[in-house]
């Protein structure tokens, strides 16, 4: 089982050669406020389809506020927190110039999301979800490529 798992990974990071960062990462990324109520979390989580969310202190990315930071301090039955009380303050980061193929070992084994920067700015979030589109079109464009040229 161990061996699948290794030859599936050569196989990912085999795919995703020379794709950039900023190739996968998703741009449109809403942010909060580390004094954000958890409450206004909640609701703002319920109606996007972004899981995951960069806290920021003006530009600054301070810490990372996810679907089970949320749900954790609402199950506490504290929406009455803040969103820096229950952010993660240790998160993975990459830079939008990076390879794909390198910052893999950085995703969060969560599924949360991987902040993209450049020039220490927030530029994007890197998550699983969109790896694997990414994965599916390239091997739908590459697979396609490939029927082409055996016929």
């Amino acid at each position: 089982m161990s061996a699948g798992q290794e030859t599936l990974a050569e196989q990912v990071k085999g795919a995703l050669r020379d794709v950039s960062v900023a190739e996968a990462m998703v741009t449109d990324v809403q942010t909060i406020a580390p004094d954000t109520a958890l409450d206004t979390a909640a609701a703002r989580l319920s109606t996007s389809f972004q899981h995951d969310f960069p806290v920021v202190d003006g530009d600054v990315v301070i810490g990372m506020l996810t679907r089970d930071d949320v749900l954790r301090g609402l199950t506490a039955h504290r929406p009455s927190l803040t969103v820096g009380e229950v952010m993660h303050h240790h998160y993975a980061m990459a830079g939008s110039g990076e390879d794909l193929d390198s910052v893999l070992g950085r995703l969060p084994p969560d599924g949360s999301s991987v902040v993209v920067l450049h020039d220490d700015r927030l530029v994007g979030l890197l998550d699983p979800e969109h790896i694997g589109e990414l994965l599916a079109m390239r091997e739908a464009v590459h697979g396609d490529c490939d029927r082409r040229r055996h016929t």
